[in-house]
């Protein structure tokens, strides 16, 4: 076998075995042909590409690495840059910023995080706060409608025994009316602490009230009917309105009404988008709304339903012996 031929199997050895130590020494001896160096070259040429592939290789996993963990956000890692600056480098600087920025971002997310909870905590507290002051609010409203209904029920029995000791019917008369209307407005407040509210009032409920009062001291038989939507009102204009009310069942009951019959009023409430329509009806009776201009039932429809809630009267569609009072929503809702 020649010595060329013997080179050639060793270094074949040695390509399969890709010992760089071995290798090496075989470059140092230049004592080969030519084939022989060339195969030499191609073995170390060989094994250098090996070398490469695996630092290669080993970078795109700390790559993976360093994402997976700003994934996670933990950005106490970067990508290590080699001396080589080659593509891979490039890859890793940009990681590396891209690391920082995300950072920043989520510590600036983090800070937001930080904010709202503190002004979550700071809102939480204001709500408790107003809680606390709307229901000690509402106790003092449901105190103070408490007191009122107290103290108007207190005036009207006094009215009581001041008419009990005249001998002067007119005076009588004046005087009894007035008492009706303090319990007009005493029953407004007395359904506003049974209902538990403070601003505004069912009216269909409150004008029940009023007229079973009104019929109950009149010594006639009758009924007040109440129908049509619901309504909730607001108590000054609930009050307003309940006086006038309060005047025209007095003056029907006083006028129309007959001993012995059973007498009748309706009262329908009808809601649009824009008015709270009243409609007034007498029952039977050719009911005319009409009052003597100097008297007091004159004066509180002008001055409450015509000048303060800007009520518009017609005749009903219906028949003629009813009367419809429109009433602007904006008024008294």
């Amino acid at each position: 076998m020649s010595k060329e031929s013997i080179d050639t199997r060793i270094l074949e050895e040695l390509a399969n075995s890709n010992s760089k130590e071995k290798i090496a020494a075989l470059l140092k001896d230049r004592n080969y042909s030519s084939s022989t160096q060339n195969l030499i070259y191609k073995i170390s040429n060989k094994s250098k590409q090996n070398v490469v592939d695996t630092s290669y290789e080993s970078r795109l996993i700390e790559m993976q690495m360093v994402l997976m963990n700003y994934a996670q956000h933990n950005f106490d890692s970067e990508v290590a840059i080699s001396s080589e600056r080659d593509i891979f480098d490039a890859l890793a600087l940009t990681i590396n910023i891209t690391g920082e920025e995300l950072q920043d971002s989520y510590e600036q997310i983090l800070q937001q995080e930080r904010d709202i909870t503190g002004k979550t905590s700071d809102l939480i507290e204001a709500n408790r706060d107003l809680e606390e002051s709307l229901e000690k609010q509402l106790f003092l409203k449901q105190e103070l409608h408490h007191r009122v209904k107290n103290n108007l029920q207190f005036i009207a029995g006094l009215l009581i025994l001041e008419v009990q000791g005249l001998d002067n019917p007119e005076l009588e008369r004046i005087l009894l009316e007035v008492q009706t209307k303090i319990i007009s407005i005493s029953k407004l407040h007395d359904i506003m602490l049974k209902s538990g509210t403070t601003d505004k009032v069912e009216f269909n409920s409150y004008v029940t009230n009023v007229g079973e009062m009104l019929v109950s001291t009149s010594g006639l038989k009758g009924l007040v009917n109440i129908s049509g939507d619901q309504f909730h009102m607001r108590i000054e204009s609930a009050s307003r309105l309940a006086i006038v009310l309060n005047e025209i069942i007095t003056n029907s009951i006083k006028y129309s009404w007959e001993p012995k019959l059973e007498n009748q009023i309706n009262i329908k409430l009808v809601s649009t988008p824009s008015h709270l329509e009243l409609h007034y009806s007498e029952g039977e009776s050719n009911f005319d709304f009409v009052y003597v201009k100097k008297g007091m039932g004159s004066k509180l429809y002008e001055m409450i339903l015509i000048n303060q809630l800007r009520a518009k009267k017609e005749t009903c569609h219906s028949h003629s012996n009813c009367y419809v009072f429109s009433i602007p929503k904006s008024l008294v809702d």
